[in-house]
Parts: structure tokens; sequence; C-alpha cells
């Protein structure tokens, strides 16, 4: 084909030509950022998301180890209180024995040995004595036997002393059975 166009005329031709491939070719540039952009703003967004969930999870997985151990802390204590618990409400008080013992002691009558010993306070345990007369030990056996702590006396030997112990000279020995409920 013959060009009759006159040269200004084609330059200015192949000039728009040119141009309008420029201009296609900064379009489709400026599309490729803006989606390059818009594709690395997405990324971010979702890796910050999975980022943040990571953290969640450990958070969580860090308060959930730090209950767990809360939790075994209170069940050792819990354990702790119930066998406390157990030893208390099976502990005797020696005092109180000794005190209701006293107590139940008529004047004239001195106790010379009392055995105690968690293993024997349930069964008979023997308490020896002094007094000045046979009636003290029946008035000792008595009062015994009305304490609230003793359950059984039994008045097991009475011997008289040698004659040079002229305050107590009566030995007695009396098997108790203690009432282990009235102790506590």
């Amino acid at each position: 084909m013959i060009n009759l166009l006159p040269p200004d005329v084609k330059k200015q031709l192949r000039a728009a030509n040119i141009n309008l491939a420029l201009v296609r070719y900064i379009f489709f540039l400026v599309a490729g950022i803006i989606f390059l952009l818009f594709a690395t703003g997405v990324s971010y967004m979702l890796l910050n998301n999975i980022h943040d969930n990571e953290e969640a999870s450990n958070a969580q997985n860090n308060n959930s180890s730090a209950y767990n151990e809360e939790k075994q802390k209170l069940d050792t204590m819990i354990n702790d209180m119930t066998a406390a618990k157990t030893i208390l409400s099976s502990q005797v008080s020696y005092s109180k024995i000794i005190s209701d013992l006293g107590l139940a002691t008529p004047k004239g009558v001195v106790i010379d040995s009392l055995n105690l010993d968690t293993a024997n306070i349930a069964s008979a345990i023997t308490l020896k004595a002094h007094a000045k007369s046979e009636g003290e030990v029946a008035s000792l056996r008595t009062q015994l036997s009305a304490s609230p702590i003793v359950l059984r006396s039994d008045v097991q030997t009475t011997a008289e002393l040698h004659p040079n112990n002229t305050t107590y000279p009566i030995s007695v020995s009396i098997s108790l059975t203690l009432n282990k409920g009235a102790l506590q």
C-alpha cells in the first residue's frame, strides 16, 4: 500500500501509536502496582491475624497451665486439710485427761503414776495412787466411775506400804477404761 500521507502526519501517527502503547503500559504498570499493594496488604493482614491467634492460643495455654498449677496446689491443700482434720479428730487431749482425773481424785489421795499413750488410750490404762485410808480408795473408785471421761474403773490391787510412810500408807492400782468420745 502506498502511503500518501505527508511526513509530519506520519510522524504524528507514529508518535500517537507510541503514546497509546505507553499509556497502555503505564495503565498496566499502575494496575500491577495496585494489585501488588493490595496483595501485600491482604497478606500482611492474614499473617497478622495468624500471629494474633497464635499469641492468644499461647496466652490461653499459659493461663491453662497456670490454672492447672493453682488447681494442683489447691488439691494438695485440700488433701493436707483432710489429713489434718483426720489427725485432729483422732487427737486425744492429754491435758484434759489429767485435769479431769485430778478433779476426780478425792482429798487424801495422790496419783503416783499414770501411763498415757495413744496406743493404749482406747484400752485399759493403769492408774497408781497412794491413799491415807481404805475409805479414800473407795471414794477414789467412786469418783472415777462418776467422771465423764471414765467408762469403767476396777481396783486391781490394794496394798499397805511400809510403815515408814505414814502420810499415804496405802498403795492402789486401778484399771481405767477411758471414754474416747468425751476426750475430744
